[in-house]
């Protein structure tokens, strides 16, 4: 398996049928920062999106924190469309040092047409976030970040060899 790669790779993970694949997304929130909600279409805060044929799995479970302990009263964590939404505005006050908003969940390769010997599966994360209030007079500007990995998807290739070894 690849739950213990903690960084992302140079090139592609090779992955089988089956497999299993542990993910971690993290968003940085600059000290000194304030994110606002966005009227972007379909979410404000951090997704990740996984490709078809890649299914989340129930255990471990998936969990969001920030700063490692728990989110704080009223942000909202979707363990089934991997989503963080946090309540907005959000300052992270001056000197505080970065927020960390980090996801972590495992997913299973699975057996679907799309993922065939050489297919390059792509799992993106998102952080999207408004950098002003609408209300404030101004035209809010939305912003979108996001980081792609990628898996190649390898099928096994066994092979057999059989030779008679008698000395006529």
């Amino acid at each position: 398996g690849n739950a213990s790669n903690a960084s992302q790779l140079a090139t592609p993970e090779a992955v089988t049928v089956g497999e299993q694949i542990a993910y971690t997304l993290r968003a940085s929130i600059p000290a000194g920062t304030t994110i606002y909600d966005t009227t972007a279409a379909p979410f404000a805060g951090l997704r990740d999106t996984l490709p078809s044929g890649f299914r989340i799995l129930p255990s471990p479970a998936p969990a969001a924190t920030l700063n490692g302990g728990a989110l704080p009263v009223g942000w909202t964590f979707d363990s089934g469309t991997l989503t963080v939404v946090p309540v907005t505005p959000y300052l992270n006050a001056t000197g505080s040092g970065a927020d960390v908003i980090e996801m972590t969940f495992t997913v299973v390769v699975e057996d679907v047409v799309a993922n065939v010997n050489g297919a390059g599966r792509d799992n993106t994360g998102t952080f999207r976030f408004g950098t002003k209030q609408t209300s404030m007079g101004v035209t809010a500007q939305n912003r979108t970040i996001t980081s792609t990995v990628r898996a190649n998807v390898v099928e096994p290739a066994p092979t057999i060899v059989k030779t008679e070894n008698d000395a006529d």
